[in-house]
């Protein structure tokens, strides 16, 4: 039943169990299960349940449980998600969709994996080697 108005920086781990109106700023991780109305930045980002509005970034890793519900853009190393989005994804690495997901915008990423029951509502763009897409095609034809 904690509520914080405000914008919480911390050095160290946060685990959020309450309301908080402001930006979460942590250098290290957040273990997410409350309610956030502001952005997310921290290294790896871990919800578990509730509710943010607001973009959220992380350094290193991002995971969405089944019960967590996302209003804003998402951008991480790796996103793995079986929750709710409703935003765009931007991940350096890769994009994992599990059973429960559903995501209501665009995925940036270089490897992109869905399960048969996720929905996606968006467009995938994949990151792909440009000099391996250009000379895919260079032996073939050469006649």
């Amino acid at each position: 039943d904690t509520v914080i108005t405000g914008s919480i920086k911390s050095y160290g781990a946060l685990e959020i169990r309450g309301t908080v109106y402001g930006d979460v700023i942590s250098d290290d991780d957040v273990y997410y299960y409350g309610r956030v109305a502001g952005n997310i930045n921290c290294r790896n980002f871990y919800q578990y349940a509730g509710a943010v509005k607001g973009n959220v970034t992380a350094t290193d890793n991002m995971e969405i449980e089944g019960g967590g519900a996302i209003l804003g853009d998402l951008k991480a190393a790796n996103v793995r998600s079986d929750g709710r989005v409703s935003g765009n994804i931007t991940a350096a690495g890769k994009v994992e969709l599990l059973e429960n997901a559903i995501v209501v915008g665009d995925i940036n990423t270089k490897y992109f994996t869905m399960k048969d029951s996720a929905c996606l509502n968006g467009v995938v763009h994949l990151e792909s080697d440009e000099r391996k897409v250009e000379n895919a095609f260079s032996d073939c034809f050469n006649f």
